[in-house]
């Protein structure tokens, strides 16, 4: 039996992190589009952009991020990949989704007012233990996980 062929939209998703007090807090952002929860940042790429340049837009759309205000950009070695749900396999035909994931170092204002699309009804900074806790997926818990050692051994 022939199985349907899979569509993978590719997109960037970050892992914002600031450091306070020698600590490292990150960037949890609640969603309430499609489903309700905190995740990480995240977005689907346009056309034929790069993964650099869908991360650029996804800082500036989702927590308007000042450019100037962004400190190193690391990519990690893992992608973020996940189903999508049925909902939007049926409108968009996508049936996975496949991230690159970038550790930024962000030391901006952040501001989730402006965003065209609410995605987001509230953000907040937490520490690993705390973000760990809140994140809904366990494939976002990964990524963290991962960017959490980077910091630790400062390799930002």
């Amino acid at each position: 039996m022939a199985t349907k062929k899979e569509r993978i939209r590719r997109g960037a998703s970050a892992i914002v992190f600031r450091m306070r007090k020698g600590q490292p807090e990150f960037l949890l952002l609640h969603r309430v589009k499609r489903w309700i929860g905190w995740e990480i940042l995240k977005g689907g790429r346009i056309g034929r952009e790069s993964p650099v340049s869908t991360l650029m837009r996804e800082l500036k759309e989702e927590i308007n991020a000042e450019k100037h205000m962004i400190g190193s950009i690391i990519p990690i070695s893992s992608k973020m990949k996940f189903r999508t749900p049925p909902e939007y396999v049926k409108k968009y035909r996508y049936t996975r989704m496949e991230f690159q994931v970038f550790l930024v170092e962000y030391y901006g204002k952040v501001s989730i007012q402006n965003n065209d699309i609410k995605e987001h009804d509230g953000y907040r900074w937490a520490s690993f233990k705390d973000s760990m806790k809140l994140l809904t997926y366990e494939s976002s818990k990964k990524q963290l996980k991962l960017a959490y050692s980077l910091v630790k051994k400062g390799k930002f």
